[in-house]
């Protein structure tokens, strides 16, 4: 009897104080999509979370920390691979992971401070919970202005006359995490 009530008493302070859930590349997945200026044209590809926590309360999200790790950016073609990962974009080797941290988590917004390039800005984006059988998958979409961040490679905001090259200045992220 004192045995299981020790282990309700732990379980309670579990669900009272939260629990930290680590991310990881296994259990998250990030897609990119960049836009042209001009009709349809668009470029997608992954990249991937280095690691991350996140803090769930009573089944609510009340924080999360997300690094993600530059250098694995990628592209089915390798010399825009390549060229993501220099100086005209991400710049990973001087810059080698983005950082997420929330300031605030409601149920359908989170907004936080994201760092690209030495660069934080503030920034809001919904997302959704669902579950799963035994998983919850998290998902949503984040659209990030590069130009924020001193990504200014083929932007119209700064750079006059690209035609079919200018490279809209919004971003986004799309990403899925199964706990």
């Amino acid at each position: 009897m004192k045995t299981l009530i020790i282990i309700l008493a732990f379980f309670s302070c579990l669900i009272s104080y939260g629990q930290e859930f680590v991310l990881t590349p296994a259990n998250t997945k990030v897609s990119w999509t960049g836009y042209g200026e001009l009709g349809g044209f668009k470029q997608e590809g992954s990249i991937k979370i280095k690691s991350g926590t996140l803090l769930i309360e009573k089944d609510v999200i009340t924080s999360a920390e997300i690094i993600i790790d530059m250098k694995t950016i990628e592209h089915a073609d390798p010399s825009l691979s390549d060229h993501l990962s220099k100086k005209d974009f991400f710049w990973s080797k001087k810059y080698p992971t983005a950082r997420l941290e929330s300031t605030s988590i409601d149920n359908e917004m989170v907004s936080g401070n994201l760092s690209i390039r030495g660069v934080t800005q503030l920034i809001q984006f919904p997302y959704e919970k669902v579950k799963m059988g035994k998983n919850i998958i998290i998902k949503g979409k984040i659209t990030i202005d590069r130009t924020l961040y001193e990504i200014k490679y083929n932007s119209s905001s700064y750079f006059q006359d690209l035609g079919n090259y200018a490279i809209k200045n919004t971003f986004d992220l799309n990403f899925e995490i199964k706990i």
